[in-house]
């Protein structure tokens, strides 16, 4: 098999990016602008991992086209939002693990890839955290103890899927991170 665990023997360059549905703050910006700023940058930013999050399912095929790269997917957030690793290809195939965590209604995996330097596993994992329970997206009113009730109860939630994540040990955790 190609797959393996490649060498790293330069400096690794990454790039996370949380894509929010391909939506843009510009209102005439539609999908179709965003993928197109989102080529340029991936060949401007030069960079040997991409990892993206809230990346729609409906848009994988795009993902694939691009030449030179290994694409990992998993869902994350919905039956319609990815997480994303694309890997730059040097010397084949990398390998990886998808990391399961399904804490609400929707999944939240994780990618966890390895590098070897210097005979030692480097792990590098991209994740987005649960959201969980909201309080703020709401026009209505709320009270305090609702409030706080929800954000505790979001907390919990963020720390036991990155405690899932920490069991695998990895060295660098990208992502976003929904502390809000």
């Amino acid at each position: 098999s190609d797959i393996q665990v490649p060498e790293l023997n330069h400096e690794l360059r990454i790039m996370s990016y949380n894509l929010m549905y391909l939506t843009s703050a510009n209102a005439y910006h539609d999908e179709k602008f965003v993928l197109d700023r989102l080529d340029q940058l991936i060949k401007k930013a030069n960079a040997d991992i991409y990892f993206f999050q809230e990346f729609p399912i409906y848009h994988v095929g795009w993902l694939k086209k691009l030449s030179g790269f290994q694409c990992i997917t998993a869902l994350n957030g919905g039956r319609r939002l990815l997480i994303v690793a694309l890997i730059r290809l040097k010397n084949g195939r990398h390998n990886y693990k998808i990391i399961p965590y399904k804490p609400l209604k929707y999944e939240r995996n994780s990618i966890l890839i390895f590098y070897r330097h210097k005979n030692q596993i480097i792990k590098i994992t991209s994740v987005h955290l649960e959201s969980g329970y909201p309080y703020v997206r709401t026009s209505r009113f709320i009270e305090y103890n609702e409030f706080a009730t929800s954000y505790k109860a979001n907390i919990e939630i963020r720390k036991s899927q990155l405690n899932e994540i920490i069991k695998y040990s990895p060295n660098i955790i990208f992502g976003d991170f929904n502390f809000t």
